[in-house]
């Protein structure tokens, strides 16, 4: 399997979505502060969604898909916790499909996943 982007940039992107899920719960814009902490809640669900979204935007659904399990197997979280983070990952490559196939713009990502986090369409464990 070649590699559509490199490993900083995979970096890179993780970073952006941990800033970006935080810079939302500090806003409030997602419903939870940012002293609820960030595991297994909306900030956690959101991060991940956001992860999987800019991943497959940048290197594609088959080379995101790929990572984010493998990632998931990597950490051996329980079951419970790779169920609702491979769910939230697969939302994520949705609205990067949704992008790609002009059905949703790119302005419309994120109000997106603030709408999913208010709605329980992510799946959080607290």
């Amino acid at each position: 399997m070649s590699y559509p982007i490199s490993s900083t940039y995979v970096l890179y992107l993780e970073n952006k979505a941990v800033r970006r899920s935080r810079e939302l719960a500090a806003t409030g814009a997602i419903g939870s502060k940012p002293l609820d902490g960030e595991h297994n809640n909306v900030v956690d669900a959101v991060r991940h969604t956001l992860y999987a979204y800019y991943l497959s935007h940048a290197g594609g659904d088959q080379f995101a898909r790929a990572y984010l399990y493998a990632h998931e197997r990597f950490h051996l979280n329980p079951a419970n916790e790779m169920q609702m983070d491979l769910h939230n990952n697969e939302l994520g490559l949705v609205l990067a499909r949704g992008v790609r196939n002009g059905e949703i713009s790119e302005s419309q990502v994120e109000n997106i996943i603030i709408e999913w986090s208010k709605s329980g369409i992510l799946k959080t464990l607290r």
